[in-house]
């Protein structure tokens, strides 16, 4: 019908729902990866850090003061996110999302940290986006879209990806810390080999001790190695997944809608895919 048309229009030129789903796929999604990187760093200090020790979790203004900085300092455009866009520049996807998305806690409760960490502390996470403010009769239309239900799963994905760039990150920092203990251990296989210089028996001991221990921490080095290409893949192929095929997929769908009916349906099939659900 000519009604159903006008509010397809409206939605997608006047409201450019196109630019809200960009604006969602920068944080949610991980598009901007300087700044999911950033995010992550500042959630896991905050969360699980030393820093969190005797500290009270962060709450919902320090989570988006966490965001806001990792949007400034990455390659996202830094005056959109400072808020000084104006006019059709405010509808820019960074803009968008330094205004709408915001984070918070599942039951508006952080995760219990304990000893300042939490293998969970990413669990109660999500990600709220702000569809309301837009005029022009059918403003309805933007929430329908991006609804409750479309914002937990965008949380699910959100806090999936987290995990993955945390694990990522522990991978790394354990390539660290094992490096740094064997060069200790050959600190000490070289002072055992001086110190008991004038004892043979000893000397060998303790080198072999030494020795067999460094043994044991190249074999973790590469158990290390072979976990971190596992999650690194998985990261990969998850960010191509949710950023390039479902997405294509998505566009090419809106890009046929006819209807306000067919753009839901497009965005609900996008987010299924995503979450890999499948139907009854």
């Amino acid at each position: 019908s000519s009604t159903s048309e006008c509010g397809l229009r409206l939605l997608m030129d006047e409201q450019r729902l196109v630019a809200h789903l960009e604006a969602i796929r920068l944080v949610a999604l991980m598009r901007a990866g300087d700044a999911a990187r950033d995010l992550v760093e500042g959630l896991e200090a905050r969360c699980c850090g030393t820093a969190s020790i005797g500290r009270p979790p962060p709450g919902e203004a320090e989570l988006a003061s966490l965001l806001e900085g990792a949007l400034r300092g990455s390659s996202v455009d830094p005056a959109a996110v400072a808020g000084g866009a104006s006019g059709a520049a405010a509808l820019s996807p960074p803009a968008l999302a330094a205004a709408r998305c915001s984070l918070g806690w599942a039951g508006g409760r952080p995760p219990a940290v304990v000893d300042g960490n939490s293998l969970g502390a990413f669990d109660a996470l999500t990600f709220r986006y702000d569809a309301s403010g837009e005029g022009g009769g059918f403003g309805g239309a933007l929430c329908t879209v991006l609804c409750d239900d479309a914002a937990a799963g965008y949380s699910e994905l959100m806090r999936f990806q987290l995990r993955v760039a945390r694990a990522q990150g522990a991978a790394d920092a354990a390539f660290v810390e094992l490096s740094a203990a064997e060069r200790f251990v050959a600190a000490r296989e070289r002072l055992a080999a001086r110190h008991f210089g004038d004892r043979p028996e000893a000397r060998v001991a303790a080198v072999r001790a030494a020795r067999g221990l460094r043994e044991r921490l190249r074999v973790a080095q590469l158990y290390r190695l072979e976990a971190a290409h596992v999650v690194k893949a998985l990261r990969e192929h998850t960010g191509a997944q949710l950023l390039g095929t479902c997405w294509t997929r998505l566009m090419d769908d809106l890009s046929e809608a006819c209807t306000l009916t067919d753009v839901t349906r497009a965005h609900g099939e996008y987010l299924a895919d995503c979450l890999l659900y499948t139907s009854p």
